[in-house]
């Protein structure tokens, strides 16, 4: 009677061990699963962080039609050639010493609507007096803003779009050389011309023929 006790006592403790590793399998199938469940939720924050990115490159680049509709704007506002030079012309012909005679803008002009100062070379039409035959147009971003000086004698003009170099006739010079008006081109005073952020601003004197 003893040997079967002991046998069945075995089947037993077979039974009660094999409960327990089918315990301990379940536990761990249901432990495992959350581990998925994160998974899922670190791929789908992934995505919304991706999408993201794309609608603030999108917005960044918005404003730059606005950009270039502005600069569009500003340039509209300029004169044209014409409406300047008219102007210059038109202020010519009130100042002492145009002899009402009229005056005509050669092409000797470096003028247009982006640079600080620019200038135009005019010439009256019909000349009456030898030392008052031209005039130098200032000019800045495209509007007239003065003359260098009113009507004068030249000998040359040079401008590189910030200022304007003007040789004037000096007629004291050739006057105490002896020289002729014919080579008045050797007697400069040269006068240089530039934009001071509100006004033209001059450096160098105009030379006067003495008496004057």
């Amino acid at each position: 009677m003893s040997g079967h006790s002991v046998r069945r006592g075995s089947m037993l403790v077979s039974a009660a061990v094999a409960g327990v590793v089918a315990l301990s399998g379940c536990s761990t199938d249901e432990t495992a699963a959350p581990t998925s469940a994160s998974q899922v939720d670190q791929e789908t924050t992934t995505i919304t962080t991706t999408t993201t990115v794309e609608d603030d490159s999108e917005s960044a680049d918005t404003p730059n039609p606005d950009v270039d509709d502005n600069d569009s704007d500003g340039g509209s506002s300029a004169p044209t050639q014409e409406e300047a030079f008219e102007e210059a012309v038109a202020d010519l012909n009130s100042m002492e010493g145009g002899n009402g005679s009229g005056w005509t803008v050669t092409d000797d002009t470096n003028w247009d609507t982006t640079s600080e100062l620019t200038f135009a070379s005019a010439v009256q039409n019909e000349i009456t007096h030898s030392t008052t035959a031209g005039a130098v147009l200032l000019f800045h971003k495209g509007e007239y803003v003065g003359t260098a000086g009113g009507p004068q004698t030249i000998n040359s003009v040079e401008g590189d779009g910030k200022t304007v170099t003007v040789n004037f006739f000096d007629v004291n010079k050739m006057i105490e050389d002896g020289g002729a008006f014919a080579f008045k081109d050797q007697y400069n005073a040269p006068v240089t011309y530039s934009w001071d952020g509100s006004e033209v601003a001059q450096e160098g004197e105009i030379p006067k023929a003495e008496g004057n």
